[in-house]
């Protein structure tokens, strides 16, 4: 329990911070969800597809299996990258762009909280998080920016994708 508490915080909070740079980076975009709110459930979404908090994880396999020709035997460690299933061209148009409303109108179909029975049991609750930051944010500083010439660096891990800091203005 303790560790489904420390990770889904240290991920849901990565993710926030994703999602406000991604944003406001655009100020187009940023202004787009404080105008129309109904946007920030595809715009969350569309966060989770392109830049996920949680872009990996470590299994261990039940028996001996070959991927690609190569042999992994029973009981090996493999960490797996599914996020980038997230960028695949045959699977998403123009997926290498950030668009707010790709999920407007599509089924959300990306790997973001993994699938089948290791599929993350907080993902309810991170994108309710994600969904009322952006909504208290966009509507009470409609002109949140970054601070200009800050050097943005990604927290030094491979399990859990954020921003070391992120430091943002407003008027």
């Amino acid at each position: 329990l303790c560790e489904m508490m420390i990770a889904g915080h240290k991920t849901t909070a990565s993710l926030i911070g994703t999602a406000v740079k991604l944003l406001v980076e655009n100020s187009h975009l940023w202004q787009s969800l404080h105008e129309n709110p109904a946007l920030i459930p595809a715009a969350v979404e569309e966060v989770l597809r392109y830049d996920t908090s949680a872009p990996t994880m470590v299994r261990v396999t039940t028996q001996e299996v070959t991927i690609a020709g190569v042999r992994i035997p029973k009981d090996s460690r493999v960490f797996i990258l599914f996020a980038s299933a997230n960028r695949d061209s045959e699977q998403y148009e123009n997926s290498d762009s950030f668009d707010i409303e790709r999920f407007q109108h599509n089924p959300v179909n990306h790997l973001a909280f993994s699938h089948g029975k290791h599929h993350c049991a907080g993902y309810n609750l991170a994108r309710r998080q994600v969904r009322i930051a952006l909504e208290i944010l966009s509507q009470r500083i409609p002109n949140l920016r970054i601070t200009p010439n800050q050097e943005l660096t990604h927290i030094p891990t491979l399990l859990d994708r954020g921003y070391a800091s992120l430091n943002l203005e407003w008027d």
